[in-house]
Order: C-alpha cells, then structure tokens, then sequence
C-alpha cells in the first residue's frame, strides 16, 4: 500500500430517535446534530516519522495533564467548559494543547478529509424517500432536504413531531402532510416583511407549494439505524481529486463495527479495526474530530444564536423573529496569543487543505458552515492590531455577514 488512513468520530449517534414524547434524541441539550468523521492520511514513507513526531506530543500533554504512560489522551480530556465562547474561554493548558496540536499537524502536513453529516438530514430523506414531486415543478433535490431540514431544526414543535411519529399508515401520513402544511403556513405567515427571515421566507414559501401538490409515501421508523457511507463516499471523492487510487491505501477505523462493515463495500486495499489506546495515529483523528465537533456545539448553543422554542405554533408571532441572532461578543474579546491559534488552526485545516471534497456534508450544511466561517473570520485579518481595532460587537456582526454569504454559497451550489 502506498498510503495509510486513519478514522474515528464524534458526536456519533448510532440511532436516530423519536420517542413518544415528541423529542428527537440528536436534539438533546448535550447533542450536536452534526456527525463528525475525520480521516488523516500519509504516504507509508512518512509514517513512522509522523508517529515519532505524535509520540513526542502526546508525551508532553501527557505531563501536562497529569496523566500516566497507560492513561490515554482524548479529546475528552479537556473539559467542555472550554469550548463555551470558542478559544476566548481556553485555559493555559487547552490553549497549549490546541496551539501544539496544530502545529503538530503543520509539521506533518498530512492529507485530511472531514464528514459533518446532518442527524436530522439523514432521518428526513429516510422518512421522505418515496415522496412523488409534482410533475409542474422542477425540484432539486438537495435543495429541497436542505430546506425540509431547516424547518424542523427550527420550527418543529411537539403537534408536528407527533404527527411525524404516528405517520405509519395512509389516514396518518395524510394527518402529517396537514400538519406539515399548517405549519409552514404558520411559519411564512409569522415571517413575511421580516428582513432577517427574508431568504428562509422565500424557501419556505416554495417548499409549502411542493409540499401541498406532493404525494407523500411517509413510512417513519422511531429508530433509524445511522449509515456511515458519506465518511467513505466523501474520502473517495478526495482520494480521486488529489490523484490517489483508493485501492492503493490502508485504512485503519477506531473499533466500531458498523463503520468497519461500510468501509468493507469500497474498494480500499485494506481495511482494519483498531484500538485507538494501542494505535496513536487514530487519536489524532479523535483530537480532530473532538475539536470540531465541540466548536460546532459551542457555536450552535451560544444563547445569544439561540432561535425562541416553539411551543404553540399558532403564537409564532409572539416569538422575537426579528432581532438578529449573533455569536455572543465574549467570543472575540481574546488576546494575542488566542488570535494567532485561530489563525493557526486556519493554515492547518483551510490554507494547506483547499480541496474541494476536503470537507463533505450533506446538503443541510450550516454548523460546518457557522465553524468554517469563525475560522476564517479570524484569519481575514493581516495581524493582531488589525483585529483589535474593530469592536468584539462589530466582530459579531461581520462574523454574521460572513457565515449568511458561505450559506449563500452552498445552497446555490
């Protein structure tokens, strides 16, 4: 084999849930609605300095953590408590771990192919997989999910999730799609003349006439079984643009079953589980994937970007649809030192990695799109007197700007 892979995961949900109370257990106060899947990968000429190079890391953080030679490092290590405003809230140790985990990742330079796959996507296009679009639209599919999936992460309410749940039979299936109607009809009705809600009123409006001219052949299982084959589609798609045959690598995957039988229906040249306590080079891919996932998280449960809680659709007027939902300021009051890790991790994940399938999402992209855009935000600047002359309010709102023009990006293209 010419090149060897390494894989784990976050914020992995083995089953997608609906329980009786209309709750969705990706939806949890303690759950990211993203997947999060990394893989990393060198030529074997290189291995065996990059594991060199990641053992003399993980013996420092080790010693810096308190931990002893049998204790493994995880991502988990560091207490979520850091992540609550971003880099802003690192203490000296997480900021001494990130700042020499990406300059590890630098030296390395390896080749990196990130999933961030939607939970709610996924269950939305298995629920909705023998829907019959009218023959007088011209649907785009991604759109369309992109779409669907934005309004039940955002205006679901318990009256639609149980008619979701129950949808197991025609009379109930033709209660859900009534449902579903009259809330969207709620929805564009509460959101019209709102400049904020302009772009999503519009989508909306389109996805109501789809939806009502639509024969719908809902089947819902309250438990859907999460598949793994976006991680391999997307590190195929990479493998192919940077001119690698995928029949040409090894692939080692942190022990997970399911994982491992997907990866087995592609043609890789092997194939292998492992435990990442005995093999350091997959828990550079858990690092990976922790640091994201938690970014996301941080981001998507920032109070200031909370969206108001539906209870009763019908008062979607008495909700504050019109203020601006923008990144607490604390998250941009950071010193030197924090800024040049932000602009660190930019070179090591954006600047060195700027392939197009270097990060695969489905088409509901926007938490990957919300910590694509702090990362960059934070890199557009020449240098920390720049950044500091702009206010952490005025941060706020451009990082807004940004992150509404990359969503403008994906779901155009």
């Amino acid at each position: 084999m010419d090149y060897v892979f390494y894989f784990d995961e976050s914020f992995h949900d083995r089953k997608i849930k609906i329980n009786s109370k209309a709750r969705f257990n990706i939806l949890t106060d303690n759950s990211l609605d993203n997947y999060i899947g990394v893989f990393w990968g060198c030529h074997q000429n290189s291995l065996q300095r990059n594991i060199a190079l990641l053992t003399s890391f993980e013996n420092q953080q080790k010693r810096n953590y308190g931990l002893c030679e049998d204790q493994e490092l995880k991502s988990t290590t560091i207490s979520k408590k850091n992540f609550k405003h971003g880099i802003y809230s690192f203490n000296r140790k997480t900021l001494n771990f990130y700042h020499s985990l990406f300059s590890l990742i630098r030296n390395i330079n390896p080749i990196i192919q990130i999933n961030a796959i939607s939970k709610m996507e996924y269950f939305i296009r298995r629920a909705f997989v023998g829907i019959r679009f009218p023959t007088i639209f011209d649907v785009n599919i991604n759109t369309f999910f992109y779409s669907l999936t934005k309004f039940f992460i955002t205006y679901r309410h318990e009256k639609l999730v149980m008619s979701l749940y129950n949808a197991q039979d025609l009379f109930a299936v033709e209660a859900f799609q009534e449902e579903l109607l009259n809330t969207l009809e709620e929805v564009i009705y509460s959101t019209r003349n709102i400049p904020r809600k302009e772009r999503e009123h519009s989508a909306f409006l389109q996805l109501w006439h789809i939806l009502t001219a639509a024969v719908l052949d809902v089947n819902v299982n309250s438990e859907v079984d999460f598949r793994y084959y976006p991680n391999f589609d997307g590190l195929c798609k990479l493998l192919i643009e940077v001119d690698i045959n995928p029949n040409r690598i090894k692939l080692v995957i942190d022990n997970e079953d399911n994982t491992f039988i997907e990866a087995q229906r592609y043609s890789f040249g092997k194939v292998k589980q492992a435990d990442s306590k005995n093999v350091i080079q997959l828990r550079l891919s858990d690092f990976l994937s922790g640091f994201i996932g938690r970014m996301m998280y941080a981001i998507s449960t920032d109070p200031l970007m909370l969206e108001d809680e539906v209870t009763d659709i019908r008062k979607l007027k008495e909700n504050d649809l019109s203020s601006k939902r923008l990144l607490s300021p604390e998250w941009f009051d950071i010193d030197e030192k924090k800024f040049e890790l932000y602009c660190l991790i930019y070179k090591a994940l954006f600047e060195e990695h700027q392939h197009y399938w270097t990060i695969m999402t489905m088409s509901y992209a926007d938490q990957m799109a919300s910590f694509c855009s702090l990362i960059k935000h934070f890199a557009g600047f020449d240098d920390f007197k720049s950044y500091k002359s702009v206010s952490a309010i005025m941060h706020s709102e451009y990082f807004n700007s940004r992150c509404c023009d990359a969503l403008l990006d994906h779901y155009h293209s």
